[in-house]
């Protein structure tokens, strides 16, 4: 034994001892820390997961003009009820994919949209036109959204290129992000009006051969004035009254993204193709994913339009919202919606796709 070791080492203990047990407590710290943040994102994900979510009170936009009305949409909203508690669950599921640029009084009417759809979905991916918003939209909604358990996502794109590297954008974020992975995905426009069960309905027309199901909208063509062919199945039987269950797949037949339901497992594996960023103008991009998805699986790739049979069965489309240079795109992508998904189907070498229609 070397003379005076233990008195050395007693010193040395001395001298470092504080150090070891500071650097110790602070492993402590960091362990509990991570511990922690673990139960904390296993408790959010499976309240996500198997309860409705939280209304978020968000900021009231101006108050209501004296000549501004409370729509029927709205008045119908407190009553509107989730059928039950499994397909609620099945529904909030469903992630929402919208967009939003504009000005100040958009901005306020793009809350109000936000109010109504929030308690139907469990996420919201808002897709923000920097170059185009006028509003300072992004950083209201991060700051209004930005807690954990909102479930708003704010995807600020520098770079809008065309209709579907936004879309595909969207797409691309909920597979890397929002967990667990979606079933399906809900691209909706806000200037669009529906309720609880204008989603349901959607949802139940999904079955495991659909790839999409969407709601008729203005500018759709009507079912009961389309012409019979060789691509028409049985008629659907609605009272006396015998009508077409199914019709070429074309601008005017087709789901459109103003207010449509997809499988996200089949969409993302395709994406919407860039051939809709080569039309005039862009769009018509639900044509080309259908297309794609018809040439690998036909049998389960249907699309399918939902057609109200009474007037309160009607989603609602403000398009009366739109002025000046954004109503006058408006109607020229409604006129010509059909030589644009002529064009696609054309350059993709596509035929023999059809449209189901669903009469509710």
């Amino acid at each position: 034994m070397v003379p005076g070791g233990g008195a050395a080492w007693r010193k040395k203990v001395r001298r470092h001892g504080p150090v070891v047990l500071l650097v110790l407590g602070l492993l402590l710290l960091l362990t509990l820390a991570a511990l922690g943040y673990v139960v904390y994102y296993e408790l959010h994900v499976r309240l996500r997961r198997h309860h409705a979510p939280q209304i978020v009170v968000v900021h009231a936009p101006p108050p209501l003009a004296s000549n501004d009305r409370v729509t029927p949409a709205e008045a119908a909203h407190a009553l509107d009820h989730v059928s039950s508690s499994s397909e609620a669950q099945a529904i909030s599921s469903i992630v929402l994919v919208t967009r939003f640029f504009g000005s100040d009084a958009d901005y306020s009417r793009f809350l109000k949209f936000l109010q109504r759809v929030q308690h139907m979905v469990n996420d919201i991916v808002i897709l923000v036109n920097h170059q185009q918003d006028r509003s300072g939209a992004s950083k209201a909604l991060k700051a209004e959204f930005g807690h954990a358990m909102s479930g708003v996502h704010v995807l600020d794109l520098m770079d809008w290129e065309g209709v579907t590297g936004p879309l595909n954008a969207s797409i691309k974020y909920i597979e890397s992000t929002i967990w667990p992975t979606p079933k399906h995905v809900l691209f909706a426009s806000p200037e669009v009006e529906f309720l609880s069960k204008d989603l349901r309905a959607l949802y139940n027309a999904m079955d495991g051969g659909t790839l999409v199901a969407g709601a008729l909208m203005p500018g759709h063509a009507n079912p009961t004035t389309l012409t019979r062919s060789s691509s028409s199945e049985a008629d659907a039987q609605i009272g006396e009254s015998s009508l077409l269950s199914r019709a070429p797949l074309s601008g005017d037949t087709s789901p459109w993204n103003t207010f449509a339901l997809w499988d996200f497992g089949k969409l993302r594996r395709t994406l919407f193709p860039g051939i809709a960023d080569e039309q005039s103008p862009p769009g018509m991009e639900e044509i080309g994913a259908i297309a794609a998805h018809f040439a690998s699986d036909p049998s389960g790739s249907r699309a399918k339009l939902l057609i109200p049979t009474s007037r309160n069965k009607q989603v609602v489309w403000n398009t009366d919202q739109l002025d000046g240079d954004r109503l006058t795109n408006h109607k020229e992508k409604i006129r010509s919606k059909n030589a644009r998904a002529k064009n696609i189907l054309a350059a993709m070498n596509s035929s023999g796709v059809s449209v189901d229609f669903v009469y509710i």
